[in-house]
């Protein structure tokens, strides 16, 4: 009899357990099923295309889920998303802040904005122009997104990276940027600096002196030798190859 009891005695306490296990897993599913998703620090890369990299693969829209899912690295966002962040506001609204790659330069291909890193590698796509990024001319007329543009001199990313950086670092704005293989030209005012491929740092570094000197002028500054063949660096008043000409008269 007193065994009898007993065995009814853990029989309830386990369906007691199991209907309370059951309970709360009810309550996590109804109260942590994801109803907004809420995504900053974004600039070119959509809120949408973040929000469905998120919920793709996945069995439920559970905010825990998520939240385990992005820790363990399981999420895969657009490739123009260096690193993701997901918080809960509520348990069933969760924010992304995310941190894209960063927008070195663009190109236009066929009346497209084309955007990449210092890799090369195409980041966005529009129609759109986006403000503060530099334009650089006779890049590839190929671009696929998330892939390198096809150019010949590989090196010619490392070098509009370097270039940029010590244009900035000189406060120097350049209203043009061509490139040509692995030689970079800029236009500053009326003058058309000719930088070559190499020794970009030291190039650019000579250059604010020289252009306060020069400044009112026209012509063409050559450095494309300067710290590799020769320290000689020269300036040919009036004098500008047709193709840059055209372009300073559009201005």
């Amino acid at each position: 009899m007193k065994k009898r009891k007993k065995v009814g005695r853990t029989i309830y306490a386990l369906t007691v357990l199991i209907l309370g296990i059951l309970i709360i897993i009810m309550v996590v599913l109804l109260l942590f099923h994801v109803q907004t998703i809420e995504v900053s620090g974004n600039t070119y890369v959509s809120s949408s295309a973040i929000g469905e990299s998120i919920q793709k693969n996945s069995k439920t829209k559970n905010s825990l889920s998520f939240l385990s899912k992005n820790l363990l690295g399981k999420i895969d966002y657009p490739k123009a998303i260096e690193s993701a962040k997901i918080s809960l506001k509520t348990p069933w609204s969760i924010k992304v802040t995310v941190k894209e790659k960063k927008i070195m330069g663009y190109t236009i291909t066929n009346g497209t904005y084309v955007y990449f890193d210092e890799n090369g590698m195409v980041l966005y796509k529009s129609a759109m122009q986006l403000e503060k990024i530099p334009y650089i001319e006779g890049l590839s007329t190929r671009a696929e997104l998330y892939k390198k543009l096809p150019v010949q001199e590989k090196r010619i990313f490392s070098n509009i990276d370097t270039m940029l950086k010590e244009l900035d670092k000189w406060r120097i704005k350049p209203e043009q940027i061509v490139s040509d293989g692995a030689d970079l030209t800029i236009h500053v005012r009326k003058i058309v600096i000719m930088l070559g491929s190499g020794n970009m740092k030291e190039k650019i570094s000579q250059l604010p002196p020289i252009l306060k000197k020069l400044e009112g002028k026209e012509g063409t500054l050559d450095l494309r030798h300067y710290g590799e063949t020769t320290e000689t660096i020269t300036f040919k008043e009036g004098e500008v190859l047709k193709k840059e000409k055209e372009a300073i008269d559009k201005k």
